[in-house]
């Protein structure tokens, strides 16, 4: 198990998604996958980013709803939690 940490935007982003009526469940399924070191299911297609935001993986935690996350071999860092229009 990770240690893991919410930044400040990233619990601001929780409290959105959470007024916009996602399928916070199945966002919190991932975040547990990712702490647990678990592999994600198909559907997330983690990948990591380039250019200003190399040091970060993003995967698809629903459909449109992106995560934001940066993990070494200790900890995990979560950063952003929106649509693709509410992070780019």
């Amino acid at each position: 198990m990770l240690d893991f940490y919410f930044i400040n935007q990233f619990k601001k982003d929780l409290k959105l998604a959470q007024k916009s009526r996602y399928d916070m469940d199945a966002v919190y399924d991932v975040i547990i996958d990712i702490i647990f070191e678990m592999s994600l299911p198909d559907h997330c297609r983690p990948h990591r980013l380039s250019g200003n935001l190399t040091k970060y993986t993003e995967c698809h935690a629903l459909n449109d709803v992106l995560l934001l996350y940066e993990a070494d071999e200790n900890k995990v860092v979560f950063s952003r939690l929106g649509t693709h229009s509410d992070l780019y």
